[in-house]
């Protein structure tokens, strides 16, 4: 037994257990940043993807990170568990991109091993993405931090297709590849829906759809018809197109076309914008920031 304190969004309530280990203080530190960065997640349709969502914060020490590991995990609910060092600043809670990770896997099913590059993807990109819109990283920190990534997993890219090594990552830990040939797969399909709808559609409206008409779901979805189905939402074939594409691919996906399009330019390792770009209106889009959302607590 614990107790829990519940942090209540639109949509649904985060119930936030804190393990033994964090004093009184710390206790509310950890309330507060997990109040104010659920706000993110809020930002890519409005609401919490399930209703009912447990968090446990395991207090670890000795760590030179706040927050040294996530998961989220499906049983008979939702659950993430965050192991973190409640010594460490604010400030380092406050700027980890881990919990708007995990709680971006809620808003898709399990997609199994095979599906991994595609949730795990998904992720990656809204971890930045959705930290722009919620004001906790300006635009060009979270283009950066793509951009960092996109090099460090094309730097760890092999021979083998995307869906091939999705299977074998936990075994050739080729995690970097997977998890970030994965937000590689969304950018395009959120970059490609923006530029043929006139920003009409975007990824958050097809999550929003499925998120009312599938979720919660404790069964799994092949990563197939997972993408199918956000089609299906949308009346488009961009997520199938690019499903196909990306997991037959033996290399790292070409995002420097894709950020050229954008008017995102590397100049020794920081990224400036160019207004003049194809599609640097999507850009500015795709970052937007998102209009506040209250959030209310309680005890239990």
């Amino acid at each position: 037994r614990f107790n829990e304190e519940h942090i209540v969004l639109p949509g649904g309530v985060l119930r936030l257990s804190i393990l033994h280990g964090a004093d009184v203080q710390q206790q509310a530190k950890l309330h507060t940043w997990l109040a104010q960065v659920s706000r993110a997640v809020l930002s890519a349709y409005g609401r919490l993807p399930v209703a009912d969502v447990q968090v446990l914060m395991i207090p670890v020490s000795g760590h030179s990170r706040a927050v040294v590991f996530g998961q989220h995990t499906r049983g008979e609910g939702n659950s993430l568990q965050l192991l973190i060092d409640p010594t460490r600043p604010s400030g380092e809670f406050m700027h980890d991109w881990v919990a708007v990770h995990e709680l971006s896997h809620l808003m898709h099913p399990y997609l199994g091993d095979s599906g991994s590059w595609v949730a795990e993807g998904l992720a990656t990109y809204f971890q930045n993405v959705l930290r722009a819109r919620a004001g906790l990283l300006t635009p060009q920190q979270a283009w950066d931090e793509l951009d960092d990534g996109f090099k460090r997993g094309q730097s760890a890219a092999d021979s083998d297709t995307l869906a091939h090594a999705a299977l074998n990552m936990h075994h050739s830990h080729a995690y970097q590849r997977i998890y970030w040939a994965g937000a590689a797969y969304w950018l395009s399909v959120d970059r490609d829906l923006r530029r043929q709808s006139n920003g009409k559609l975007r990824i958050d409206i097809a999550l929003a759809r499925f998120r009312d008409r599938c979720l919660p779901d404790y069964h799994g979805w092949k990563p197939e018809d997972f993408v199918a189905k956000l089609d299906s939402l949308l009346g488009v074939h961009t997520f199938s197109q690019r499903y196909r594409e990306f997991a037959e691919m033996n290399t790292f996906p070409q995002w420097q076309k894709i950020y050229s399009d954008l008017g995102i330019r590397d100049d020794d390792g920081q990224v400036t914008f160019d207004n003049a770009a194809p599609d640097s209106k999507v850009r500015d889009a795709i970052m937007a920031a998102a209009v506040a959302t209250p959030v209310s607590s309680s005890h239990q």
